[in-house]
């Protein structure tokens, strides 16, 4: 059970890693922000308002759906994959709009976490739970 523990952290940290190198990777092509994604940053709430309960749901989940997208996609074309990293994008969007934060919001309020590698610890690990629960929800 332990090595199933470790191997799912070890996973979702990968997949993680990845999915960011891929989305930053297209930066300088992106197209202009669109007015729902405006809107959405304006009524988003700052980050001193992300509680720890959010910054692990957010997290949780965005591990999880990484983890099944790789796991979905793994022998799909570059096309097919463009089009999981775009919809999983827009999943994440959504994510932060429902949880009324920001994208940067979200990213402060970690780097802030990763100061203290005690709490920070200790908020992985009620991450890694999370996502456990996801997954044996699905």
């Amino acid at each position: 059970m332990i090595l199933k523990k470790n191997f799912t952290a070890f996973t979702a940290m990968l997949v993680l890693s990845c999915f960011i190198i891929i989305s930053c990777a297209g930066d300088s092509d992106k197209a202009p922000e669109t007015r729902a994604a405006a809107d959405r940053a304006e009524t988003a709430k700052p980050s001193a308002e992300i509680t720890e309960d959010t910054y692990v749901e957010i997290t949780a989940k965005q591990m999880y759906w990484s983890a099944k997208m790789m796991e979905l996609h793994e022998d799909a074309s570059q096309a097919e994959a463009m089009r999981a990293v775009a919809e999983f994008n827009e999943k994440m969007n959504t994510l932060f709009e429902d949880h009324g934060v920001t994208e940067d919001a979200y990213n402060e309020y970690s780097d802030k976490l990763k100061e203290n590698f005690e709490s920070y610890s200790s908020v992985f690990s009620r991450v890694t739970a999370r996502v456990e629960e996801l997954a044996e929800e699905k």
